[in-house]
């Protein structure tokens, strides 16, 4: 049994709201590159109910985030 193939139409208000989200990772992106050199070495990664820092990492894990946000954005 074969899968139908679903040919997709993007109207004009789909198309825009994909470009400026591609724009919106794009820029998240460049704004978190831009910070690095003055963040400290050890930036807090998690944090608990209480509001309080209970997971912490290099800020290198940010490129991290930024890479897996581009891929699932």
């Amino acid at each position: 049994m074969q899968r139908p193939k679903l040919k997709l139409r993007y109207g004009l208000l789909d198309k825009l709201l994909q470009f400026f989200s591609f724009l919106a990772v794009i820029g998240l992106i460049a704004l978190t590159v831009s910070a690095l050199p003055v963040l400290p070495a050890t930036i807090p990664t998690h944090f608990g109910a209480n509001k309080n820092p209970d997971g912490w990492g290099g800020k290198g894990s940010l490129k991290l985030w930024g890479g897996s946000e581009f891929l699932t954005g």
